[in-house]
């Protein structure tokens, strides 16, 4: 044989004992670099571990939906409340009812025992009639009354839907917000675990290259001839 072919198997089996070498240091550096790491991220698998936020957002999402809810009709229960002022058909909130309701019923009175003398007397005479001027300016108080009396009470309830239309929005933010700032700490709990993955795909690609290197290696040193 000549020296020359001898040098040269040699020189191969050598390069490809070299690459084994290399290789394997790789792995172990990688292995190292990846027990590092899941020590300094508290990793203990490999495997995606369960993101602690997951059932927080279910919750947050569920409380979202009602509290979203409850903004949609107090945002409808205010402009309706707006849209009967406007028009003048203000709805007097139940509780208030009783109170404008004997005064309306006081007015009424007033009108019927008015008509009674209007059925009687001609209107010159009611023009004179000390107990018929006493039934109309006690009429035109009690309109009056009934009239602040539906005022307040629709001012009332439009203070009172506004606060409620306010405190729905700032209920349905909070919880909004909640969820941002929870989406942000399941994005950040979960971007050690897609390094890790990355690292471990190195790894994967590390030990395959020495895999290939030992197998070059084996079929040199098999088909070396002696010198």
């Amino acid at each position: 044989r000549k020296v020359e072919d001898i040098e040269d198997e040699t020189e191969n089996v050598e390069e490809a004992r070299h690459a084994v070498e290399t290789a394997k240091a790789a792995i172990e550096a990688k292995r190292r670099e990846i027990d590092a790491f899941r020590s300094q991220h508290g990793i203990v698998s490999i495997e995606r571990e369960e993101n602690p936020s997951a059932n927080r957002l279910k919750a947050l999402y569920s409380a979202l939906n009602e509290a979203s809810a409850r903004e949609v009709n107090a945002e409808a229960r205010l402009k309706a409340l707006n849209d009967s002022v406007a028009q003048g058909t203000g709805a007097v909130p139940t509780s208030e009812r009783s109170a404008l309701g004997n005064l309306q019923s006081r007015a009424n009175d007033l009108r019927a025992r008015m008509r009674d003398l209007e059925h009687d007397y001609t209107q010159n005479y009611l023009a004179m009639d000390p107990k018929y001027k006493a039934l109309r300016s006690n009429l035109e108080r009690i309109e009056k009354q009934i009239e602040n009396e539906r005022q307040r009470t629709q001012k009332s309830a439009l203070v009172d839907a506004q606060e409620q239309y306010a405190s729905a929005q700032r209920a349905a933010q909070k919880l909004r917000d909640q969820i941002d700032s929870i989406k942000q700490e399941s994005q950040a709990f979960s971007m050690p675990f897609v390094e890790l993955k990355r690292m471990a795909s190195d790894l994967d690609q590390l030990q395959e290259a020495r895999r290939l290197a030992a197998t070059r290696l084996a079929k040199l040193e098999t088909a070396r001839k002696p010198a």
